[in-house]
């Protein structure tokens, strides 16, 4: 027969097995009570499409899920050249945490035709839905608080073709509704890296009616409040941008380089 301090002994053992597994399992998938602190970004580890700068960064750290260790990618994409007649420009790169992407931001240049073109095209990449205006650019949106998922601005940046900067940030996992500001705010960050990225010629908030008709030596202040474009919005661009608008885009750099060739000044 098994004495009372055997009995006792052998539950003590078990007991103390079962700690020590739940303890290991905790530590090994950092569930509480082992659960390691949320990561930190660092201005100096962002990718250029999002700057250096410390209010980008105490954003991210604020509006990221959380993560034991941020990564941030490298710089992909395609810088546009000197040259006043090159449209194309691509930029991107993305935050992982954990073994998951958190946030996505893109940059690409295009001549979309109207607001509702290109926010039609910026959330057909994404969940995102019911596009809410903030002032940012040509124009600029976020989805709905709710789906706190994309942030977008179409930034006006050369005259010829009017060519323009779709700027988004995207985040798979929502953030929540109280960080709607932070968002918008990351994605005119981002949008404004883009703009110099882009060696751009005119304001970001010109509007189209203007952009069309700068020429070479003139030059275009900030739009009138009562002629900027209103703005509406949300998410990621989607890579392809009609490569018609491009084309003319060229053509009417090129004639008015030969405009102003045969007639100077």
């Amino acid at each position: 027969m098994v004495s009372k301090k055997k009995r006792i002994a052998v539950a003590a053992v078990v007991a103390a097995v079962i700690v020590a597994a739940w303890a290991g399992i905790s530590y090994a998938t950092n569930t509480p009570p082992f659960k390691k602190p949320k990561g930190t970004i660092e201005a100096a580890g962002l990718c250029p499409s999002l700057g250096a700068s410390q209010e980008a960064a105490d954003i991210l750290n604020r509006i990221l899920p959380y993560a034991a260790e941020y990564e941030v990618s490298r710089e992909e994409g395609t810088p546009r050249g000197a040259a006043p007649t090159d449209v194309h420009h691509t930029s991107s790169c993305s935050i992982s945490g954990d073994g998951r992407r958190l946030l996505l931001v893109r940059t690409e240049m295009g001549a979309w035709t109207s607001e509702a073109s290109w926010r039609e095209e910026v959330l057909g990449t994404t969940d995102g839905r019911k596009p809410t205006a903030f002032d940012a650019g040509r124009w600029a949106f976020t989805s709905t608080p709710e789906i706190l998922r994309v942030g977008a601005v179409f930034s006006a940046c050369l005259p010829a073709g009017d060519a323009g900067l779709s700027t988004s940030v995207v985040l798979p996992t929502p953030a929540p509704a109280d960080h709607l500001d932070d968002l918008r705010r990351l994605t005119e960050l981002a949008a404004e890296q883009a703009h110099e990225a882009a060696r751009c010629t005119v304001p970001a908030d010109t509007p189209p009616e203007v952009a069309g008709n700068v020429r070479r030596g003139a030059t275009v202040g900030r739009a009138p409040s009562h002629v900027r474009a209103a703005g509406s919005g949300c998410p990621a661009t989607r890579p392809g941008y009609v490569a018609a608008n491009l084309a003319r885009a060229q053509m009417a750099a090129r004639s008015r380089t030969i405009t102003m060739i045969d007639h100077p000044g």
